[in-house]
């Protein structure tokens, strides 16, 4: 396996300065394209992190209104059940 800088230095001789600094532009730019893409991609991610934040504090709050929800219902039937009437013993009955 042929390392990068190995075959830099064997444009260089084949070429000559002018071809390695085309060469070596290339390269750079190829590396700026792929920076700016990470970095859309960090944006994105950036955004889509805070939306899901969002969404989760939202979601939090209404798991918190339901749970209150509940507890008043069940406090509710608790005290109707308190006012129902006791039962007569089976026995009464027949």
């Amino acid at each position: 396996m042929t390392h990068p800088r190995a075959a830099l230095l064997a444009r260089t001789d084949v070429r000559g300065r002018g071809a390695t600094i085309a060469a070596m532009q290339e390269e750079l730019d190829a590396l700026t394209a792929k920076l700016t893409e990470l970095a859309g991609r960090v944006r994105a991610l950036r955004e889509e992190n805070l939306q899901l934040r969002a969404q989760i504090l939202a979601a939090s709050n209404e798991l918190e209104q339901m749970r209150s929800r509940v507890a008043n219902a069940m406090q509710r039937i608790d005290a109707l059940i308190e006012r129902l009437p006791a039962q007569a013993p089976a026995d009464a009955q027949e």
